[in-house]
């Protein structure tokens, strides 16, 4: 290995220093495991776009070895195509007919997400996205992942523009 010499060579000696003391293995031993991420068993989805509005409909069926989801307690992602949302823990609020409820903005977008438990561990997540300057996806395919804290799964479908 060819020497580099000057600050970069402290610095690499000193990060391989800094890591390789018993107080840094310690730290690496008590640090938690991540948890198992676990597939859902079914998963099929539908996107409709304007030019400033998403709407999206999941349904999934939870896998196996899942142990339930809680998305009053839990994050929520949403995947469709290159956009990304993401409902923090606590953000969901239960209806009076038991489905999970979230109104509010997303990255400065009006946002309305439901997930409705039905039987079988399975659930419908439905949702719409929309604001002035919230650019949808282009009508075609696009790959769909939905996760609840470690329970996820992932389709694909196609984005149907629905404006005239």
């Amino acid at each position: 290995m060819k020497n580099l010499g000057g600050p970069i060579s402290l610095l690499l000696v000193a990060l391989g220093v800094a890591f390789s003391t018993p107080a840094f293995a310690e730290k690496q031993k008590s640090a938690p495991t991540p948890p198992k991420l676990i597939l859902f068993s079914k998963m099929i989805a539908s996107i409709e776009t304007e030019p400033n509005q998403l709407r999206f409909g999941t349904t999934f069926t939870l896998g196996k070895e899942s142990k339930g989801i809680d998305p009053l307690n839990e994050i929520v992602a949403i995947r469709v195509d290159k956009l990304l949302f993401t409902v923090p823990a606590g953000s969901f609020h239960k209806t009076e007919l038991g489905w999970f409820k979230f109104e509010g903005k997303i990255d400065g977008n009006d946002a309305e997400i439901e997930i409705v438990p039905l039987p079988k561990n399975t659930y419908v997540l439905r949702g719409e996205i929309s604001g002035r300057n919230f650019k949808a996806p282009d009508a075609g395919p696009a790959k769909v992942q939905v996760s609840v804290a470690n329970d996820a799964g992932v389709t694909m479908t196609r984005a149907w523009n629905i404006w005239y």
